[in-house]
């Protein structure tokens, strides 16, 4: 599975780059966010319709002994596929996430994830995902994503005021 093989459908209105990585005072999201001191710290790239990321597999976040646990992976998959979403400039939720596992992933490897959108529309974000250990598939996934709702879009505001900013950019304040 790949991106040149479905062919990546791109953002409505291009890509806002400055969206792809938490650059806000918050950051604190599990899987990208820099000030969470538990967190995995991935960042992003996006090119050619296609954002990807690294999660280097360490002795603390493993499952089976000397194996990265699966859900972590699973993790960075959903996150990046939800990235593809902020590039346009909107918000959206995980509606339905699956993924795949194929082959395990050891202590010590680096695993790239890629995720491109196979239909963004106004009401939903449809999406792939691979994640790769060298030239190993180690598992793949699918999401649906929707935008975030207006009332729990207020309580993200709640739960941290700056978040107000984005929905304002957004167009759903």
């Amino acid at each position: 599975m790949s991106a040149q093989l479905y062919g990546p459908v791109l953002p409505p209105g291009g890509a806002r780059l400055e969206w792809l990585n938490d650059s806000s005072d918050f950051q604190m999201n599990f899987v990208h966010g820099l000030r969470n001191l538990a967190g995995l710290h991935v960042q992003y790239e996006y090119a050619d319709g296609v954002v990807s990321g690294e999660l280097a597999a360490r002795a603390d976040l493993v499952g089976f002994p000397g194996q990265l646990h699966g859900g972590l992976i699973g993790a960075v998959l959903d996150d990046a596929m939800g990235r593809l979403g902020a590039l346009s400039g909107k918000w959206y939720l995980t509606g339905e996430f699956a993924v795949r596992f194929h082959s395990p992933v050891e202590v010590g490897q680096v695993v790239r994830v890629e995720a491109w959108a196979t239909r963004w529309d106004r009401r939903l974000l449809a999406t792939r995902a691979r994640a790769l250990a060298g030239d190993v598939e180690v598992a793949t996934a699918t999401g649906t994503y929707l935008p975030v709702p207006r009332e729990a879009g207020k309580r993200m505001v709640g739960a941290w005021p700056g978040f107000a900013r984005y929905l304002e950019d957004d167009g759903r304040q």
